[in-house]
Order: structure tokens, then sequence, then C-alpha cells
């Protein structure tokens, strides 16, 4: 099983690998499309009461769930955060994400790939099927290999 993200940060200097995704903390891996804070390192750590390694805004997410703090709640109340994710967890792989990046999900050559824009897929790979993932779930993907 293995996450990728096809750009480096959002936030950060980039020449620092430590800030480029996927991050890698604990048994959470994860790799974002979004933003949860535009706010200084020091600013956000403070606003959501984490100590963050990197300079990576998506840090905040994983030292939430290395908390074992509910990260759907999280979600749902963090009016300001985009979010859609790729998150490998448990040697299982989730997608993720709220109500304001879209995500989906399709088969190709015997792996399960997520992307965040269908209609890329969609001309590159004509008549594969993409499916939508829904928002606020833990969206199980080696389930759907299997299936």
């Amino acid at each position: 099983m293995l996450i990728y993200h096809n750009r480096y940060d959002t936030s950060g200097d980039w020449h620092d690998m430590s800030n480029n995704q996927p991050l890698t903390f604990g048994n959470i891996s994860i790799a974002m499309n979004g933003v949860l804070s535009m706010k200084p390192k020091n600013e956000y750590e403070k606003e959501f009461n984490v100590n963050c390694i990197t300079e990576n805004d998506t840090e905040v997410f994983v030292r939430k769930m290395l908390n074992n703090e509910d990260i759907l709640d999280f979600l749902k109340n963090t009016e300001e955060c985009t979010f859609a994710s790729v998150i490998l967890k448990n040697n299982k792989v989730y997608a993720l994400r709220n109500n304001k990046r879209p995500l989906h999900w399709f088969k190709y050559n015997g792996a399960v790939y997520v992307v965040s824009t269908a209609d890329i897929v969609k001309r590159v790979l004509k008549g594969a099927d993409i499916y939508d993932i829904p928002k606020f779930e833990w969206f199980d993907l080696h389930e759907k290999l299997q299936n």
C-alpha cells in the first residue's frame, strides 16, 4: 500500500522535505488537497491546540488523529477548512473529505486511485468508471480494491 501526492506543499518551505506530502507521523500518513490555515505555524498550533514538527498545516490533522480526537467532528466544525485526503492508518487506506473539496475514486490495472479532478481521468482513461467519495465519511479504499 502506498499513498502519493502530486504537488509538494501548501505551507512551509518546500525545500525542507519534512514539509512535503505525504506527511507521516506514528502509524498515520496523509496526502491532502486543501487548506486548514494560512496563518503561520505558531498561530495555527495555538488555534488548534497542537504541537507540529513541520510547517505544513496538514500535520494538524495527523496530530488530532494521534490524540484520538474525532476528526469528522473537527472537519465539520472547522468551517474555513477545505479538505480532501488519502490517509494510510494502521495499514489500511482511507479517503476522507469535507463538503468543500471534491474527491473521486476509480480502479485501473488492479489498483484504486483517488483524484480531486475527475474530468482529467475521464479524458485520459476514456470510459473509466469514476465514483464520488461521500463527504464526512471514512471511505475504505482497501475494501474497494477487494471488490
